[in-house]
């Protein structure tokens, strides 16, 4: 038992070290460490603008998204204009959501068709599903 305490006792004693060596340093000046043959260097930014795939992929990605904003806004402006409080009053918001999946499940078919690059090129297992 004594021999245990010592040993609790030793590391108690060098972490104490290591604090006391820690804010030691803490205190003294930065120094940058000098970049080694082996450390890669990242492009700047101004070589990423020059690059023409990056710009293209980069277009695409605000394209997608302001469509999709587009597209999100067109269609509450039109449900609102459908289910207001006027004189078309529609009753049936169940039918016009179930309308609105036929023409997307119908449209996301054709794509695939015409497009088959699209297609996945394998079915999804279960493990993937369950932790992706």
């Amino acid at each position: 038992m004594a021999r245990e305490m010592q040993h609790e006792y030793t590391e108690l004693a060098d972490m104490a070290q290591v604090s006391g060596r820690l804010a030691a340093t803490a205190e003294s000046t930065y120094e940058p460490v000098a970049a080694s043959a082996t450390m890669q260097r990242r492009p700047s930014v101004a070589g990423l603008v020059d690059d023409p795939e990056l710009r293209k992929h980069a277009f695409l990605v605000m394209t997608y998204v302001l469509l999709w904003y587009t597209f999100s806004g067109v269609l509450s402006v039109y449900n609102k204009w459908l289910f207001g409080a006027s004189e078309r009053d529609f009753p049936f918001p169940l039918f016009v959501g179930s309308i609105h999946m036929m023409v997307q499940y119908t449209l996301a078919s054709v794509c695939l068709w015409m497009f088959p690059k699209l297609r996945p090129s394998q079915s999804p297992t279960w493990n993937m599903y369950l932790t992706r």
